[in-house]
């Protein structure tokens, strides 16, 4: 029997299209010298990077693309509207399993416009389409109480999608027995 490894990697996706094969173009099937090894580490046989995760942290900064001014106050108001729903099922794209998108377990947003959100799992675009909603409630584009009505909709995202090049995997959480980086 082999032994598992875990291994931690840090890269900026920009210039990646998905993990499958698409001809001339970079995606997780050839990397570009960019991409970097952190850390290893051996890990429990039954280790699985995504079948083993209890969940993910995002990071996502309105610095990139948030005009001055934002009240950072209202876009707090509008995500302690969402706390306590059982489900985000409004705020993500559609998915082929049409499973609905869990709650946060934390988030957290600066002065600074950085917000940091956790869940059990997220959605395809997800984070974004929060992020989006929240720079237009902060901007006063919209009611901080609108994101609750948006989380709670079955049908699919309709609002601002904030963009890719602020958004940040910073974590995918294991639990301790099974977390090789602990």
């Amino acid at each position: 029997m082999s032994d598992t490894f875990a291994l931690l990697l840090e890269y900026d996706g920009a210039a990646f299209r998905g993990w499958q094969k698409q001809p001339g173009m970079a995606t997780g099937l050839r990397l570009p010298p960019a991409l970097r090894l952190r850390r290893w580490e051996k890990a429990d046989p039954s280790f699985h990077a995504r079948g083993s995760s209890v969940g993910k942290r995002y990071r996502y900064d309105f610095r990139r693309f948030v005009p001055t001014a934002p009240d950072w106050n209202r876009a707090r108001a509008a995500l302690l509207a969402i706390d306590g729903l059982p489900h985000l099922s409004g705020l993500s794209s559609p998915s082929k399993d049409r499973k609905p998108a869990p709650p946060l377990t934390s988030w957290e947003l600066t002065d600074d416009g950085m917000l940091e959100v956790s869940a059990r799992a997220f959605r395809r675009h997800e984070v974004r389409n929060l992020a989006g909603h929240l720079a237009a409630v902060a901007l006063g584009l919209a009611m901080p109480e609108s994101l609750r009505e948006l989380a709670l909709r079955t049908r699919p995202w309709m609002g601002a999608r904030a963009p890719a090049h602020g958004l940040t995997l910073v974590e995918v959480l294991y639990a301790p027995e099974l977390d090789p980086f602990r």
